[in-house]
């Protein structure tokens, strides 16, 4: 009873001292380190200053992500001569402006600031005259309410963990077995292991972090501005939009929750990949069970921890922040362990690879293309079985499910496919970025020469042990049972798929092929094989190494080798990635436009929030309203052929009305913006553009839905018919 009162206590204290941040949560730091002098303005030693040949925009802050709400700037200065300029900027736009005055002295000015919605892009900066000098000392941005609600979301979270903490503690009573305790609290170390980097404030950077921070902020935008799915990101571009429905999106929706919620955009990624880590972890060791077989105690619990460990995946973790491939490859296993039950399994259980090529779906496009390839390959060792029982009729229930499950995402994916996207930033060339074979074996702590050396796209040490088991196993053993050949398959494609990635294959002479050279285009990076080169070779070693009698005396040690050098790589990897001196504070996601997937002809320099027209001497606006992903113009038009243009891209979806709803013709204008062609009238005409999406679209939401009732009706059928026997009874 003492211990859990202390339990009870210290949780509680742990609780309120989390909580008790939020009385100091109010400071958004503005110092030196976030200032850029420009113009003849130079920062040194936490000062900036501008002599007096000095002009135009002296110095601005980087960019900041604050939420809707009121804020303070208080600057201190020094100001020898008038016309110096404070300048708030939102939206890329002014948003304030306010001269610093002149005089002798340090002055201090305190400027209140309302922001109306929430802004990715708050920056302040100041432009200066010729003539007189200028100095700043500080610059202090602070909230009148919470800047983010961190703390509270960190509180909840550590409540939970607690109140899971006690019940394993004092109330499991055995309801759950030791060993599997020991598993989920290993694993759970080891994912907090390989996340604490995360613990900080701030954040290493990563390829594409910036990215995935600025896509969590622009989907929060397009919730709140109602759109759901949120198919383009409304504010970037000036109020153009981004279009985001070429990547997949719904893992993304509980984190865009929390940051809804008020929780920091850093704190939200940092969440994503957390659970990414989390997920992959429990996936795997239950797949492994399934593969390996529950008998073996501690086999799918070696596995799930070199899977979770694997340099490839540490990779996309923290040096390209590939949070699609890193989600992806959290399904990876149920794959494996779906095409087993399809191919050579229990054919009733099926929808285990209905399931794992759904998430890869809704994880990474690219990668479920891969994994295809790859379960191609490995159907055709199984191809006379597979037609002599006919599983290809569970194959055709897989493919049914995936597309009435994936409906509501898959539909506008493919709408949005044609539009015409410059994609010239996603051209790879496959051969430059093959590898030599030896890069696939080095160790990232050897530092072998290689292209990707600091990267680790390697099998690393561990990997490559486990491709000695398992060759010698499969060698060494004859008679194997079902999964034992299945497994040996997956291994030997694997070598296969490894060997692709090298320059040993000739790769410029097959990309003559157009087919070879649209899938190379499409996938960029031979070294994306190493996700499911890797899955095969871990399996299969640890198949065999607990198959092997002549290991018995040796399988603890070389257990513990396995795993020491799979934590050294990934230490080694995340101490690399700290090397290379990108950090990004907690406070400000340094947020970026996205580069990728831009309407095809777009000119960057005429994103004006205006009303464009045809002619102005035949054409008179009386007046508009832009509003985001909305514009509504009142008008007169006096000829034909005349036109207006909304400041947004012509995406799929967007729909013009008149004051009566009826819906008039759109078409893509100059620089893919959206024009309504006029119909001459005397009367002044209401317009409306405002993204409503395709009708489409909603077919797809209906197949999805219809598709998931079906599945709980079915899964919970038994239970229904009690129900239904019962009431049959009573009455």
């Amino acid at each position: 009873m003492k211990l859990k009162m202390l339990f009870l206590f210290f949780s509680i204290g742990f609780i309120c001292c989390i909580l008790a941040h939020n009385v100091t949560n109010h400071t958004i730091p503005c110092d030196s380190d976030r200032w850029s002098g420009l113009s003849g303005g130079s920062v040194e030693n936490g000062v900036l200053t501008a002599a007096e040949g000095a002009e135009g925009r002296v110095m601005e802050t980087f960019y900041y992500s604050l939420d809707k709400g009121d804020y303070r700037v208080a600057v201190k200065f020094h100001s020898s001569a008038p016309g110096a300029e404070l300048n708030v900027e939102t939206f890329d736009c002014p948003l304030m402006t306010v001269e610093l005055p002149a005089g002798e002295g340090i002055k201090e000015l305190e400027i209140p600031v309302s922001l109306d919605r929430d802004s990715v892009d708050f920056r302040l900066y100041i432009n200066k005259p010729i003539g007189g000098a200028l100095v700043i000392w500080e610059i202090d941005i602070t909230s009148e309410g919470l800047v983010n609600q961190d703390y509270t979301y960190l509180a909840v979270v550590s409540a939970i963990v607690l109140a899971l903490l006690y019940y394993l503690i004092f109330l499991n009573r055995n309801h759950i077995s030791p060993e599997t305790v020991f598993s989920v609290l290993l694993l759970l170390a080891v994912c907090i292991l390989i996340s604490a980097p995360m613990f900080r404030t701030g954040m290493y950077d990563g390829d594409d972090q910036r990215y995935h921070i600025y896509k969590i902020e622009g989907m929060r935008d397009g919730i709140k501005n109602g759109q759901f799915p949120v198919y383009f990101l409304p504010y970037v571009f000036s109020g153009y939009g981004y279009l985001n429905a070429l990547y997949p999106n719904m893992f993304f929706y509980p984190v865009v929750l929390l940051r809804i919620l008020g929780v920091s955009s850093m704190t939200c990624y940092k969440t994503l990949f957390f659970a990414a880590s989390l997920a992959t972890a429990w996936i795997a060791y239950w797949a492994a069970k399934r593969l390996l077989g529950k008998e073996r105690r501690w086999a799918p619990l070696l596995f799930a921890l070199l899977w979770v460990l694997a340099p490839y995946r540490i990779n996309n973790l923290w040096v390209r922040s590939a949070a699609g491939e890193l989600l992806a490859m959290a399904f990876l296993p149920l794959v494996a362990v779906g095409l087993y039950e399809l191919l050579a399994g229990d054919r009733k259980k099926w929808w285990y690879l209905a399931i794992g090529y759904s998430g890869l779906i809704q994880s990474h496009v690219l990668s479920c293309l891969l994994v295809l390839m790859f379960s191609v390959a490995v159907g055709i060792f199984y191809a006379d079985v597979f037609l002599k029982e006919k599983r290809w009729i569970e194959l055709l229930k897989v493919i049914g499910c995936l597309l009435a499950f994936n409906a509501w995402y898959l539909i506008p994916f493919l709408v949005y496919m044609r539009l015409d996207l410059d994609l010239s930033k996603l051209q790879m060339d496959w051969y430059d970025h093959s590898m030599a074979l030896a890069e696939i074996f080095q160790s990232h702590i050897g530092r072998l020469p290689g292209r990707y050396f600091w990267r680790s796209n390697s099998l690393g040490i561990a990997g490559t042990i486990c491709l000695i088991l398992g060759a010698a196993g499969i060698v060494s053993q004859r008679k194997k049972d079902k999964k034992q050949k299945f497994l040996s398959v997956l291994f030997f494609c694997g070598l296969i798929f490894m060997v692709l990635m090298t320059n040993l294959v000739p790769w410029e002479l097959l990309k003559q092929s157009a087919l070879i050279d649209w899938v190379t285009e499409t996938m960029q990076f031979p070294w994306r094989f190493l996700a499911f080169v890797s899955l095969c070779l871990l399996l299969a070693g640890v198949e065999w190494l607990y198959q092997n009698k002549k290991l018995d005396g040796y399988r603890p040690m070389v257990c513990a080798l396995l795993l020491l050098a799979a934590v050294l790589s990934m230490w080694d990897i995340v101490n690399e990635t700290a090397r290379r001196g990108g950090y990004t504070p907690q406070d400000r996601p340094l947020v970026s436009r996205a580069p990728e997937y831009v309407m095809a002809g777009s000119d960057y320099t005429d994103f004006k929030r205006m009303i464009y027209l045809s002619d102005e001497e035949k054409v008179e606006v009386q007046d508009y309203i832009l509003e985001t992903s909305k514009a509504t113009v009142w008008l007169v038009c006096r000829e034909e052929g005349q036109y207006i243009e909304a400041p947004m891209f012509h995406y799929p979806g967007y729909k013009a009305f008149d004051r009566n709803g009826t819906r008039l013709p759109t078409e893509t204008g100059s620089n893919n913006r959206v024009r309504v062609p006029l119909s001459p009238s005397s009367e002044v005409q209401e317009i409306t553009v405002r993204f409503t999406g395709e009708d489409i679209f909603r077919v797809g939401y209906g197949i999805t839905l219809a598709a998931v009732i079906w599945a709980a009706v079915y899964c919970n059928r038994e239970r229904l018919r009690r129900l239904g026997n019962r009431r049959d009874i009573h009455l």
